[in-house]
């Protein structure tokens, strides 16, 4: 799996093998600049963080959040697990 963020305010897991997404995009109110993924108790999970100035864990497969989004008093511009 490959975690993408883009200009456009969505981060996604995309398939390595066969170069299509994997589960719907992640939705921000801005640009995503730092993308994560990490396995947890045996689910997958994706950190994003972007110029909305929140991170935000998600379930990558439902494009709902994990957690309450974290705010930040500036833009994030990286993110990991």
């Amino acid at each position: 799996m490959i975690a993408v963020g883009s200009a456009t305010g969505t981060a996604q897991l995309w398939n390595g093998d066969t170069g299509k997404p994997e589960g719907p995009s992640c939705t921000h109110r801005d640009e995503v600049r730092g993308v994560a993924i990490a396995e947890s108790s045996g689910a997958l999970l994706m950190v994003s963080g972007g110029f909305d100035e929140q991170a935000v864990v998600w379930d990558p497969f439902g494009a709902v959040p994990s957690t309450e989004p974290m705010p930040h008093p500036g833009r994030v511009l990286d993110v990991a697990f």
